[in-house]
C-alpha cells in the first residue's frame, strides 16, 4: 500500500496534464545552436567584466553571473516571428547551490523584451512559471511567491542534462521536463513575436547546451519576410524583484551611458529620435525583404505560366487537328451520300422523264400492291385445293 501511494505521489507530481499539442505539427527546425561552431558566436553574446563571465565552451554556453544584485536574460541574435512553436532548451542544474539560485527560459517575449514569460529551475527539484508585464512580475505557477514553486521529480541535478521543451499553440501553453508534461497553461493575448533566451539569476552560474527552434513547414512562407537579426544592444539585464518593486522603472540599457539630470531632456531628444531611424531602417530592410521576395516570385510566376501556356496551346493545337480530321470524314461522307442521291435522282429521271419522281414513286408502289394482291390470291387458291377431299 505504501509503495502504490508513492508511485501515485511521483506520478501526480510529474504529470499533472494531459497533451494537447500534437509533437509532429512541428517539422521544421528553423534555429539551432549546440555552442560548437562559429556560428554560435555571432549568435550569443560572450561578455568577460566584474558582473559576469559568459563564454562558449566546446559545446556548453557558461554563464557565470557574479553581481550579487540583478538577475541575467540573454536573448540570441534571431528574432521569432512565429506564433506556433516548440523551443527546446538542454541545460544543468549541477551548478544550483543556493536556494536562492534559479536558471531557465525565457519564452514568447514581445519585440522590446518587456513582457514575456519565465520558466525556472532550482536544486530542489523545482520550478515555476512566471510573467513579466513591464517590470511588474505575476506567477503563472501560483498566486504569490512563496506558493509558485512545483516539484517536479524529472528534473535531474548531477545525473545529467536536462531536456526542457515548450510547445505553443496559439494562445495554449506547454512545458515538457524530460519529455513529460509538466505543466500547461492559456494566455489572453499574443505578442507581435514570440523570441526566447535563457535566464539566470543573481550571483549564479549555470551552463546550457544544445537550443532548438521547430515550427510547422506550413507556416514559413506566412512568417519568413519578418524574421530579422538586431544589434548587440538589445541584450539587457533582468532586475532582481527587489529592485523591480522599489523603483517600478524599466532596466536601462548596458550600452547606454548615464548623463546628467540638466542633459536629460536633449538626451531623451536624441534618444527617441535614433529608436524612430532604427524602426524605420528595420521597417526599410522589412519591405526590401517583401521586395526581393515578390521578385523572386514573379520570376517563378513568369516561368510558371510561360510553360503552362505553352504547354496548354500545344494541347489545343492537337486537339484542334484531331477535330479537323474528323470534319474532314465527315465531310468526306456527306459527299458520297450525296453523289447517292445524285445517281438515285439520275437513274428515277431516266426512267420518268415526263412525270414527277413522286408520282413515278407512287406508280411503283401501286404496282407492288398489286403484285401482293395476287399473290394472296394464288396463295389462297392452294390453300382451299389442300382442304379439299380427294374423290372416290
Amino acid at each position: 500500500m505504501r509503495l502504490s501511494a508513492i508511485l501515485l505521489f511521483l506520478i501526480l507530481s510529474t504529470i499533472s496534464f494531459s497533451q494537447s499539442v500534437n509533437p509532429d505539427f512541428f517539422n521544421k527546425i528553423i534555429f539551432f545552436s549546440d555552442f560548437s561552431s562559429a556560428k554560435d558566436s555571432k549568435t550569443w553574446p560572450s561578455i568577460n567584466n566584474s558582473d559576469e563571465l559568459i563564454l562558449i565552451n566546446s559545446g556548453e554556453y557558461i554563464i557565470d553571473r557574479r553581481s550579487p544584485v540583478t538577475d541575467r536574460m540573454l536573448f540570441p541574435d534571431y528574432m521569432n516571428p512565429f506564433i506556433n512553436y516548440e523551443l527546446f532548451v538542454g541545460l544543468s542544474l549541477e551548478s544550483l547551490t543556493e536556494n536562492e539560485q534559479y536558471v531557465g527560459v525565457c519564452f514568447s517575449f514581445s519585440y522590446n523584451y518587456n513582457q514575456g514569460y519565465i520558466i525556472e529551475f532550482n536544486k530542489k527539484k523545482q520550478f515555476r512559471i512566471r510573467k513579466i508585464d513591464n517590470g511588474t512580475v505575476t506567477y503563472i505557477t501560483g498566486k504569490n511567491e512563496s506558493q509558485s514553486w512545483i516539484k517536479n521529480n524529472m528534473l535531474m541535478l548531477k545525473e545529467g542534462v536536462n531536456d526542457i521543451s515548450i510547445r505553443v499553440m496559439d494562445n495554449l501553453n506547454e512545458v515538457y521536463i524530460n519529455n513529460f508534461l509538466a505543466y500547461s497553461f492559456t494566455v489572453d493575448n499574443k505578442y507581435e513575436f514570440r523570441n526566447f533566451g535563457l535566464f539566470t539569476t543573481k550571483a549564479t552560474k549555470a551552463v546550457f547546451y544544445r537550443i532548438q527552434l521547430k515550427v510547422n513547414e506550413n507556416e514559413i512562407p506566412k512568417y519568413a519576410p519578418l524574421i530579422t537579426r538586431i544589434e548587440d544592444d538589445k541584450y539587457k539585464p533582468l532586475q532582481s524583484e527587489e529592485e523591480r518593486n522599489s523603483k517600478n522603472e524599466e532596466v536601462p540599457d548596458n550600452n547606454v551611458k548615464e548623463v546628467k539630470a540638466e542633459d536629460g531632456k536633449s538626451v531623451d531628444l536624441v534618444m527617441n529620435l535614433n529608436n524612430q531611424i532604427k524602426q524605420l531602417q528595420k521597417s526599410l530592410d522589412e519591405q526590401k525583404m517583401l521586395l526581393e521576395r515578390c521578385k523572386g516570385d514573379n520570376i517563378q510566376l513568369d516561368d510558371y505560366i510561360k510553360k503552362n501556356v505553352d504547354t496548354k496551346l500545344q494541347t489545343r493545337a492537337i486537339e484542334l487537328e484531331k477535330e479537323n480530321n474528323r470534319l474532314k470524314d465527315e465531310l468526306s461522307k456527306l459527299r458520297t451520300e450525296n453523289t447517292t442521291l445524285q445517281d438515285f435522282k439520275t437513274y428515277y429521271q431516266k426512267q420518268n422523264k415526263d412525270k414527277d419522281i413522286v408520282n413515278f414513286l407512287y406508280d411503283e408502289l401501286k404496282k407492288l400492291e398489286e403484285k401482293n394482291a395476287f399473290l394472296n390470291r394464288q396463295l389462297e387458291q392452294l390453300q382451299e385445293q389442300g382442304t379439299k377431299k380427294p374423290k372416290k
